[in-house]
């Protein structure tokens, strides 16, 4: 199960290179540290700005922890990664299958709290029958930083990175 779940945290975590940027030697970007860390930072903002309006773009908003818990690391000027440790991202990211087991109905008591104006039983009984509703349809993914477009742009933002640093190189 474990591994089932780090596998779907993979595929949402976005990691670029320098080097999965083109084809110029990586001795070239060794001789640039500082300007690619700037630049890779800029790119990072540029993502999670990109990943920030696509969460609201799928409406994948209640509390707005996922659209806020998008991050970017700058790990050295040759490495960035994008990503987001929100506990919902990965079932809004993959959806759940129908039929597959049952979410803890105490974790969608706050949210039935918060959307049916419900508190008690009352809100429990309702989150009951919204885990029940969850096990027999599942929950269509929406994805975001799956999303191909929103991909792609990313992609782009990270190439860029390494045309500003030969541009500011040749200054």
């Amino acid at each position: 199960m474990a591994s089932a779940f780090q596998a779907a945290l993979d595929k949402i975590e976005i990691r670029v290179k320098p080097a999965d940027m083109g084809t110029l030697p990586m001795k070239i970007f060794s001789a640039w540290p500082t300007r690619m860390r700037k630049n890779l930072q800029a790119a990072g903002e540029h993502a999670v700005e990109l990943l920030k309006r696509r969460t609201l773009a799928v409406k994948a908003v209640d509390l707005g922890d996922m659209a806020r818990g998008w991050k970017y690391k700058v790990r050295s000027y040759k490495d960035a990664t994008v990503y987001n440790e929100t506990p919902q991202v990965v079932y809004v990211e993959m959806g759940r299958q129908p039929g597959a087991k049952q979410p803890p109905t105490q974790a969608l008591v706050p949210w039935v709290e918060r959307h049916f104006l419900v508190t008690g039983k009352s809100a429990y009984a309702k989150a009951y029958m919204l885990a029940r509703s969850i096990k027999m349809r599942g929950i269509a993914p929406r994805p975001i930083a799956t999303h191909e477009p929103t991909r792609r742009k990313i992609s782009s933002a990270f190439s860029q990175v390494v045309q500003n640093a030969i541009k500011e190189s040749a200054k």
